[in-house]
Parts: structure tokens; C-alpha cells; sequence
């Protein structure tokens, strides 16, 4: 997978994720997400709570600093 699937992949999400919360501003929607991911992750009763959100998006931008660098060298 390259990295435009990649972002192909997450706006996909980022559209079904809108549709089921609509905010009515594209602009904000990705603000949204991350603040109801961090509302998963703090709820002890939905499975993710052993998740820290904070470490979770270390290791994201981690990744996706290795799926850039992986692309520029190919």
C-alpha cells in the first residue's frame, strides 16, 4: 500500500465518520474524530481503555514519519 491509499483509506473513514456525526464543517471533522477517539479510549466500558491516546498518536506520527521517509527513498 502507498501512501495515497493511505490517505484515500482515511478520508473514507473520515466521510463515513462525518456522516454518522455530522458537524456540517469539513474544517472541523478531523478535530472531531480525534476528540471522539480520545472519548473511546477514555471509556472503560468500549474495550480500548488500556489505550493511551497520547502514546497512540506518538506511535501514528511515528509511522507515518517511517511510510514518508519509505516513499522518498523508493
Amino acid at each position: 500500500m502507498n501512501n495515497k491509499l493511505r490517505a484515500e483509506a482515511a478520508l473514507v473513514a473520515l466521510k463515513a465518520f462525518n456522516e454518522h456525526m455530522p458537524n456540517g464543517e469539513d474544517e472541523e471533522v478531523v478535530g472531531d474524530l480525534l476528540c471522539d477517539l480520545m472519548h473511546l479510549l477514555g471509556n472503560p466500558d468500549l474495550g480500548f481503555f488500556h489505550l493511551s491516546f497520547s502514546q497512540q498518536l506518538e506511535k501514528a506520527y511515528r509511522l507515518y514519519e517511517e511510510e514518508i521517509k519509505e516513499e522518498r527513498e523508493s
